[in-house]
């Protein structure tokens, strides 16, 4: 299993309002859960989604994950992933 470098040494990395593919991280909304950090992402279809700090910075994960970036609708839900 991957762990964020930066959550393993004891430190955060700020991701707020940076880009992530169709993903912007929303300003003071990290949480920790299981030694990784979350951050409230919006998606540029309109969801709101959590996702992990490693994952976002080594491109893993790059949309909500709901076939927004298929289908292009700009319909605004909110899921938790």
């Amino acid at each position: 299993m991957s762990h964020d470098g930066a959550a393993m040494k004891g430190k955060r990395r700020d991701l707020g309002g940076q880009k992530f593919g169709f993903l912007t991280v929303l300003p003071q909304t990290m949480r920790a859960v299981n030694r990784h950090y979350m951050w409230l992402c919006r998606c540029d279809c309109g969801a709101r989604a959590w996702k992990r700090s490693d994952r976002l910075v080594q491109g893993r994960v790059k949309s909500c994950g709901y076939d927004c970036e298929m289908n292009g609708k700009r319909q605004v839900q909110d899921h938790d992933s």
